[in-house]
């Protein structure tokens, strides 16, 4: 007797109210922008509001395990930061404090139905939402892309969210005429890379794996490649450095399925296959270093060395003293200490290069916040995510897309109120409930507890 555990086929079917349900909350998670103001740089989007509105419902069928100890482990750092340094006068700004506490607790309540989505039954309409939500932003990035090379800003009055610098409030005339990178409904283009990056390393692997996708129509597949093709285009043409983090991801989860395919080239259809893989992978690698230029080049493209330079400010900052590397600096103090400390750059960074305004990354930004106590807490949640992808079936695509998701918040993004990320984050902690292990029991009539059972781990 076999039993096929991916993606939950041995679970019932989920009713069509809950498979809505599941299909609305990934799609708008896509969509920070606009946002409801709430103070002056808190923006409340569409799946916060639907979060909270949420959180009874969850707290009726129980909390998801992982994402609530994740909560746990991620807000208390926050929450101890904050206390103390408005208890010894450390704070540069207080009400700064309260209002970034405020804000973590608004983008961590999503982990709650989150976590309760991430189980096999709801993979499909999980992923549908991400698929659409995906091809969406690709569409406005595209209609951006084509309005920028008439030298014009478009739908300017979407991108109102305080959480968020958007390109409204760097004047986009000057970024129509001068940037002209497309980056869909987020608030700019690695904003957007970060969110969406990780997601097609899954997708490629589902498409890629066909034990991984057990259960999914012609159908499905149909929109996680449209999806795959769209979001991997968007992210080409909006010249991020995110995309060299994508490529890699791609190609780590592709070896596996290449050396397959080299192997059976006695075969007509993989020989066919592995041309046509070679073909796209040759087209892209053209498309990325045509599109890029010269912003592989750490040496003239400023943006990569301001980034460079904020985190080596904050983690030579968290060093001056003890109280900052134990508890840091308090939250949403990071960026005013190095307003009030001047703008600078980074010794040979290349002259007349953006100056440091901001510690462009969301982890390093929060251990500088949170001292060695967040430091500790993302190390217990990496922990978490690791187990959780070593006990499943799909352990390389779980590396590969945990990999990707690290370049963004390590390297790539500062915003903390991108929910695509925290919804990703979600999924990698219970990785294995998406991606359980394939039992075989041995021998018919064995009773429960004496079975003997055999794990077998698949890409």
């Amino acid at each position: 007797m076999r039993h096929s555990k991916h993606l939950g086929l041995s679970e019932p079917k989920p009713r069509f109210f809950s498979t809505a349900a599941v299909f609305l909350f990934a799609l708008i998670c896509f969509f920070p922008n606009p946002g409801l103001p709430v103070g002056t740089n808190t923006g409340l989007q569409a799946a916060q509001i639907v979060a909270l509105l949420s959180v009874p419902v969850v707290l009726i069928l129980g909390l998801p395990k992982r994402q609530t100890l994740s909560v746990l482990l991620l807000i208390l750092p926050v929450l101890l930061s904050g206390f103390l340094v408005v208890v010894t006068d450390r704070a540069v700004s207080n009400e700064v404090a309260f209002n970034s506490i405020a804000a973590m607790v608004l983008v961590l309540v999503v982990l709650l139905p989150a976590g309760k989505i991430v189980r096999g039954r709801y993979t499909v309409p999980l992923l549908c939402g991400v698929a659409w939500a995906i091809v969406l932003n690709a569409v406005v990035g595209l209609y951006q892309a084509y309005r920028f090379a008439q030298d014009e800003a478009p739908l300017v009055g979407l991108y109102q969210n305080p959480s968020f610098t958007n390109f409204i409030d760097n004047d986009p005339e000057l970024y129509a005429l001068y940037v002209k990178r497309p980056f869909g409904l987020f608030p700019e283009p690695s904003a957007m890379a970060a969110s969406i990056g990780p997601w097609l390393i899954l997708i490629a692997g589902l498409l890629l794996y066909p034990k991984l996708r057990q259960g999914m129509t012609r159908g499905t597949l149909a929109q996680l490649l449209l999806a795959a093709v769209c979001g991997v285009g968007l992210i080409l043409m909006s010249r991020s450095g995110f995309a060299i983090w994508l490529l890699a991801g791609l190609v780590l989860v592709m070896l596996p399925y290449l050396k397959d395919r080299v192997l059976r080239l006695y075969r007509p259809g993989s020989l066919i296959v592995l041309m046509t893989l070679v073909l796209v992978g040759a087209t892209i690698v053209a498309l990325y270093f045509t599109l890029l230029g010269s912003r592989l080049d750490i040496q003239e493209n400023s943006s990569w060395s301001a980034r460079l330079a904020s985190l080596v400010w904050a983690l030579t900052y968290l060093g001056t003293g003890l109280s900052n590397m134990l508890y840091g600096v308090g939250p949403g103090q990071s960026n005013l200490i190095l307003l009030s400390s001047g703008p600078f750059n980074l010794p040979g960074a290349s002259s007349g290069g953006l100056a440091v305004t901001a510690v462009w990354s969301l982890v390093v930004t929060y251990i500088l916040e949170t001292g060695l106590l967040g430091a500790l807490a993302l190390a217990l949640v990496l922990i978490m995510i690791l187990l959780a992808i070593v006990r499943s079936s799909a352990r390389l695509v779980g590396f590969s897309c945990l990999a990707v998701w690290l370049a963004g918040v390590v390297f790539t993004t500062s915003y903390l109120s991108l929910l695509p990320i925290w919804l990703f984050l979600a999924v990698l902690l219970g990785w294995n409930r998406l991606f359980q292990l394939r039992a075989t029991v041995i021998g018919p009539g064995l009773r429960p507890g004496l079975s003997s059972v055999r794990k077998v781990v698949k890409t």
